[in-house]
């Protein structure tokens, strides 16, 4: 009996009601816009062999990316620059030009994936600030802690925060701290995923690290010295989105001056557009890049990395304006989104929409890639809501990358693509087994 199964034979005869343990959900803090992030009591579980796997491929993928971010700082932020043919603005291009004093542009990243049949599908790379350690880490434990665990357990599973925490003060020594820095989360106090930042306040205290929650309205710069609300800060773990940093420039000016003097180290950098922009995936599967690339590397993007291209620009690939064509001839093949939104936003599914208004759409959308859109993985799972009745759920594998190594995962579960909490998705954490998962 494999270990998904034994979970629900066991879930069939538990007395714990599906509000009780919404409820329980609650009371872990694990809640998103104040509602409970998860509503399926039962965790994704991944094989072994499948975690290794997915930790050589991303590997890989890392160092392909790697690749990717020196050359678009070699070419400079000009406006013929790589860095704005991926849709970089001019304001990311001057936050990006920054020396943040340490090497790497996203310690701190989450790749999103799709795995139909067990091949793993890399997506979208977040490397802005990306959400979702504390709520996994406190639903690992939620689930551990269920009686349906002792019955059919133990099984692995990672502790993302403790990775980030130690990935946090590595990346502070080599920006040349010294001791115990003070640590605060910086991002506005009123974001939906608030609650996120509070559990990992706790896991950070945990290993007798102090940490404080920081709007960055609240921030001063002053006598080469970043201040908040309780004194000096010396690392910042940065949830602030750049988009933020430049829309609301007014209330965020301590925290950008700071960083631009070095004063601060902050994390993640503010060269992640570099990495953020889907743009990032059309240039991993440019000519541009790929003579920079070992064969290894080459592969896991030709295999791993859904075909990528730019809407309104290309990197001089001879057969780009072809490609385009195909893609606009194509509409179930291909999915449209936006360089730098999150959340799920204007991205658009040929599939949903009339043949025409798909080649218009191709062919006039500026800022915007279009990728080669991957069959979904859909598994079932009890929906605490309806007392665990089982519900057919679109799978997002989310693995966080940091320092460039497999971290954890987050998982989503949604009734439809895209899978994201801002549009209704929930998550599970992930358990590991040694035996292999159907």
């Amino acid at each position: 009996m494999d270990a998904r199964f034994a979970w629900q034979e066991a879930l069939e005869r538990s007395s714990l009601s599906g509000r009780d343990f919404l409820a329980r959900v609650g009371e872990a803090g694990v809640l998103f816009s104040g509602e409970p992030l998860c509503v399926h009591r039962q965790p994704l579980f991944l094989a072994e062999e499948q975690v290794r796997a997915f930790a050589r491929i991303l590997a890989s993928f890392h160092s392909a990316v790697r690749k990717a971010k020196a050359l678009l700082i070699a070419d400079g932020m000009g406006v013929d620059s790589l860095a704005h043919r991926i849709g970089l603005s001019a304001q990311e291009r001057e936050l990006v030009a920054i020396d943040p004093g340490y090497a790497s542009a996203a310690t701190i990243a989450r790749v999103d994936s799709f795995c139909p049949e067990g091949h793993p599908w890399l997506l979208e790379l977040n490397a802005e600030s990306p959400t979702g350690m504390g709520y996994s880490d406190a639903l690992t434990e939620l689930l551990r802690e269920d009686p349906i665990y002792a019955q059919v357990g133990p099984f692995e599973a990672f502790r993302a925060a403790d990775a980030a925490l130690r990935a946090l003060h590595a990346t502070f020594r080599e920006w040349g701290g010294t001791g115990s820095p003070q640590l605060a989360i910086v991002d506005f106090a009123d974001v939906p995923t608030r609650s996120d930042f509070h559990l990992l306040v706790q896991a950070f205290e945990r290993h007798g690290v102090d940490c404080a929650l920081v709007d960055p309205r609240d921030l001063r710069f002053e006598s080469g010295v970043l201040q908040g609300p309780k004194g000096r800060i010396d690392l910042v773990y940065r949830r602030v989105l750049v988009d933020d940093l430049i829309a609301r420039s007014g209330e965020c000016a301590a925290l950008v001056a700071a960083y631009r003097h070095q004063a601060v180290c902050v994390v993640n950098s503010l060269r992640t557009p570099l990495l953020h922009s889907k743009g990032l995936f059309a240039l991993l599967h440019s000519t541009v890049l790929s003579d920079h690339l070992t064969s290894a590397e080459r592969a896991v993007v030709e295999r791993h990395v859904p075909k990528t291209l730019m809407c309104s620009t290309d990197f001089g690939d001879s057969n780009a304006a072809q490609q385009l064509d195909e893609v606009a001839a194509n509409p179930n093949d291909w999915v449209l989104k936006p360089v730098s939104q999150s959340g799920g936003k204007g991205v658009r599914f040929g599939s949903q929409m009339d043949p025409q208004d798909w080649a218009r759409l191709v062919r006039s959308a500026k800022d915007c890639v279009v990728q080669r859109a991957v069959q979904p993985w859909i598994l079932e799972f009890p929906d605490a809501r309806v007392e665990y009745a089982r519900r057919k759920c679109l799978v997002d594998l989310d693995p966080f990358l940091i320092q460039g190594r497999l971290a954890g995962f987050m998982c989503r579960l949604s009734d439809g693509a895209p899978v994201n909490v801002a549009q209704g998705a929930h998550s599970v954490p992930v358990f590991v087994t040694s035996e292999e998962v159907e």
